[in-house]
C-alpha cells in the first residue's frame, strides 16, 4: 500500500499517531486543516500548497509532543514534495511512482496499491509551487475564502493556491502611511462585522449561524485576510479569525490560528484562553492544560484563567491538581459563581472516583444532566 504524494504532502506512521499523539488517530483526523487526509492504513498523508502552511502544521504536530526532525534527519514526520524530494533523509519512508503518480510507502511494507483522497480525484492537481518562484514570476491578485489568486507576469495567467494560514513575505517590510491607514480602515471594517457574532467567553456557545450572519462572518475572514497582507504579524486580526472559525465550530482550525497569534504574541491570555477551550473541544488535554498554564503565568491575579486551567486538568484525568488549582482560584475571587460550580463539578469527580468527560461540551452536557 502506498499514498499519492502532491503538493508538499506531510507523512506520519500510524503507529506513531496511535502510540504517541494525544488522542490517537481522531484527534489528529481532527487537527488536519484540509480535505486531504488519506492513509494507507501504514501511514497518513495531508497536503498542503505552500511549504509555509506545512511547516506551521510540523509547529503544530511538536506542541503535542512529536519530533518532526532532529539533526538534519526525519524523526516522527517526513515532508515531501511532489517532484519526489524529501525535505530531510527518512529511513521508514521510501517515495517513487506507481502508475505515473509520485506516492510514498513504509520502508518494511514497500509499495503496494495506491490510495487516494476524495478531493484528489475531484480536482485537477494539488500543485505546490516554491516561494522563490512566486516571488519572483508572480503578483497576487487578492484573497477570498483561504484561496490566495496570484497573476503569472509573463503569460498573464492566472494561479490559485489554497491556504491555511496567512502567507508571510519572505522580507519584513515597513507599512507606507498609506497602507497604515488602508490597514487600519479594513481592520475596523472587519471588526463591525463580527461584532456581536462570535463567542465570548460570557456566552461561549452560540448558535450555528445562519445564512446572513454566515455570509457577514465569511466576508470578515477576507477583510482580516487583507489586513494579515499588509501587516503579517497582526496578532489580534489572527484571534479574530480563530474566533470566527470557533463560532462556525470548526474547532481545529480556530486552534490553528489561535497557535499562530500564541507565536505572534506569546503574553496575550485571551488568545491562551481561547486556544485552550478549543483544544478542550477536541479532546487535547495536554494541549489546553498547556495554554491554561502559559494565561495563569502571564495574569496570575485572574482567577477565571485559574478555573480554566483547573477545568483543563479535570478532563485530562488529573483530578487532585484540578482540586488544587480550583482552590487557589476561589482564594483570589471567593464570590465568582463560575469558580465556585467549577469546584463542586471536581468535587463530585473527586467523591465518585468517575472518570471525568474527554471534552468541554460533554462536561458542559453532563452539568446540565446533573
Amino acid at each position: 500500500m502506498a499514498v499519492s504524494i502532491s503538493g508538499y504532502s506531510v507523512v506520519v506512521r500510524n503507529k506513531t499517531i496511535d502510540e504517541r499523539f494525544p488522542g490517537g488517530m481522531l484527534a489528529y483526523t481532527s487537527l488536519c486543516p484540509n480535505q486531504t487526509f488519506c492513509t494507507d492504513g501504514k501511514v497518513t498523508r495531508i497536503i498542503f500548497m505552500s511549504l509555509a502552511d506545512a511547516e506551521i502544521f510540523l509547529e503544530a504536530l511538536a506542541q503535542r509532543g512529536l519530533t518532526p526532525a532532529e539533526k538534519g534527519v526525519s524523526v516522527d514526520v517526513a515532508v515531501v514534495s511532489e517532484d519526489s524530494s524529501i525535505s530531510y533523509p527518512c529511513h521508514w519512508l521510501e517515495h517513487g511512482t506507481i502508475r505515473g503518480r509520485p506516492a510514498a510507502w513504509l520502508a518494511v511494507a514497500g509499495p503496494g496499491e495506491l490510495v487516494i483522497a476524495d478531493i484528489e480525484r475531484k480536482s485537477t492537481g494539488l500543485k505546490a509551487i516554491r516561494e522563490k518562484e512566486l516571488r519572483e514570476s508572480f503578483d497576487l491578485v487578492g484573497t477570498k475564502n483561504n484561496v490566495e489568486a496570484y497573476r503569472d507576469r509573463r503569460t498573464r495567467e492566472m494561479l490559485y493556491i489554497g491556504r491555511t494560514s496567512p502567507r508571510v513575505p519572505h522580507t519584513r517590510r515597513e507599512m507606507t502611511s498609506t497602507q497604515v491607514t488602508e490597514h487600519n480602515r479594513v481592520f475596523e471594517q472587519a471588526a463591525r462585522l463580527v461584532k456581536g457574532e462570535i463567542p465570548m467567553h460570557d456566552r461561549q456557545y452560540m448558535p450555528k449561524p445562519g445564512w446572513w450572519a454566515r455570509r457577514k462572518l465569511q466576508r470578515a475572514l477576507s477583510l482580516f485576510a487583507c489586513v494579515l497582507e499588509l501587516h503579517p504579524g497582526n496578532w489580534s486580526a489572527m484571534w479574530w479569525v480563530g474566533m470566527i472559525h470557533k463560532r462556525f465550530r470548526d474547532y481545529s482550525t480556530a486552534l490553528l490560528w489561535f497557535e499562530r497569534a500564541s507565536q505572534a504574541s506569546p503574553y496575550q491570555p485571551d488568545v491562551a484562553r481561547e486556544a485552550c477551550s478549543c483544544a478542550l473541544e477536541l479532546g487535547h488535554h495536554e494541549v489546553a492544560i498547556s495554554f491554561a498554564d502559559r494565561a495563569v503565568q502571564v495574569k496570575p491575579d485572574d482567577a477565571g484563567l485559574r478555573s480554566n486551567l483547573a477545568v483543563a486538568l479535570l478532563l485530562g484525568g488529573r483530578v487532585a491538581e484540578a482540586k488544587a488549582e480550583i482552590e487557589r482560584a476561589i482564594a483570589q475571587n471567593p464570590s465568582d459563581q463560575i469558580s465556585l460550580g467549577v469546584r463542586r463539578t471536581i468535587e463530585y469527580f473527586v467523591v465518585s472516583k468517575e472518570k471525568p468527560p474527554s471534552t468541554l461540551r460533554a462536561l458542559l452536557d453532563y452539568r446540565r444532566a446533573d
